[in-house]
């Protein structure tokens, strides 16, 4: 039985490395992988998935009127999918949940989802909401404060490395404006910010 899997972390855990390295072991063994990525990221250019320690593949943009169960069955038509592997699942709808829920579900295909649990406020994502609620597997993948302790929070920064405590919740961006923290330091860097 296909499932879904939802591997969530704070910034800088190596989501995009896992993901990267997942379709790697599924191509090796002569099965397809449906790569997806959300539109609004083109960090490293228009349906390109990469990481940070420069792993890169080619993926399918998605946004959010994109009927994801529609696409795997017209690629599955073409090419019989191994699995299909969603980076920054966050972005993703809670209607495109269900659709890729559908995919392990009605298709058999398994479903691998990398993404963040929250925001820079702590609140959930719409996506990653229904991927906690939904998921068959919950795998957190960890990374560290300065402090060496378990990061779970993501500070977003201005330009001088300040805390941003409002905003709107998507603001795309890299190790220039997002800081992996564990909640206690976090906490104090956003009573701090002005």
């Amino acid at each position: 039985m296909a499932k879904v899997y939802f591997y969530y972390s704070a910034m800088n855990a190596g989501k995009s490395t896992s993901l990267l390295q997942s379709s790697h072991n599924y191509r090796e063994r002569g099965m397809h992988t449906l790569l997806l990525m959300p539109e609004l990221d083109q960090r490293a250019g228009h349906g390109k998935v990469a990481s940070r320690i420069g792993l890169s593949a080619d993926a399918v943009t998605f946004s959010k009127d994109t009927d994801i169960l529609a696409l795997a069955k017209e690629t599955h038509a073409t090419e019989k999918l191994g699995c299909v592997l969603v980076d920054e699942s966050q972005f993703l709808s809670k209607e495109q949940v269900s659709q890729l829920c559908n995919v392990a579900d009605t298709m058999g295909v398994p479903v691998l989802c990398y993404g963040l649990r929250t925001d820079f406020q702590g609140k959930l994502f719409e996506g990653s909401a229904a991927l906690l609620a939904w998921a068959d597997n919950l795998i957190e993948l960890k990374t560290i404060c300065h402090c060496g302790r378990k990061a779970t929070m993501n500070l977003r920064t201005d330009a001088g490395g300040k805390a941003i405590r409002e905003g709107a919740q998507v603001d795309i961006g890299g190790n220039e404006r997002y800081v992996a923290m564990c909640r206690r330091h976090f906490n104090k860097a956003i009573s701090q910010a002005t």
